[in-house]
């Protein structure tokens, strides 16, 4: 008997078990919440609170971030780490619940202190590879709603991500070899290398669109 081989699977079930509960009502609107990346912390929920979604079309999230947000994440001396720079992600989806580093589609924000504005980049896992881009990307302000969506071409097997703010609308696509009608919602995070430095909060509504 291959017990590697069957330990493999048994973690992959117990795995995806976790990360979905509980299961919930696709369709519509939700209310807002608001996420909250503790100090210390990269995860904004816990890890069971992922959501398990089947034939989704499109994930829309509206956000707004308040003051909180305005992080500094500074080295020993008191000058400003070049971890600031990092990319931390909002809400997203992941084929690869188990390992959501490797088939991941969502948006990356960061806070630019000198400019005091929040900045917003479509952000991919592609079979385990990063894709980003620092520039071009977009800006907001503390307080100021924008919105980002997760569009799924089942033909193509790409998923598109756009993000909308007041002022322009960033978008990129990126083709998959892992596509599948099950996916999983993953949430906020913040980093990166560095964990939150401080209670950062986000304001989020989201609306599912099914696949026809």
């Amino acid at each position: 008997m291959n017990y590697r081989y069957w330990t493999n699977r048994i973690f992959v079930l117990i795995s995806l078990f976790l990360f979905t509960l509980p299961m919930f009502s696709q369709k519509g609107v939700s209310k807002e919440r608001i996420y909250t990346m503790k100090k210390g912390r990269h995860h904004a929920t816990r890890l069971f609170k992922n959501r398990l979604l089947r034939q989704i079309e499109t994930l829309h999230w509206y956000n707004r971030f308040d003051t909180s947000a305005r992080y500094i994440i500074r080295n020993s001396d008191g000058t400003i780490h070049e971890d600031q720079q990092d990319w931390s992600k909002l809400s997203g989806i992941t084929f690869t619940p188990w390992q959501p580093q490797r088939n991941t589609a969502m948006a990356g924000w960061r806070y630019n202190n000198i400019a005091d504005s929040i900045e917003l980049t479509p952000y991919f896992h592609v079979n385990g590879q990063r894709i980003f881009k620092d520039n071009p990307h977009l800006s907001v302000g503390v307080n100021e709603p924008f919105e980002h969506v997760v569009h799924l071409n089942y033909e193509t097997k790409e998923i598109t991500v756009t993000i909308t703010t007041p002022r322009a609308e960033l978008s990129e696509t990126h083709r998959f070899t892992t596509f599948r009608k099950w996916l999983v919602q993953i949430h906020p995070y913040f980093g990166g290398n560095k964990r939150a430095p401080r209670n950062i909060k986000l304001r989020v509504r989201r609306e599912i669109m099914e696949r026809k």
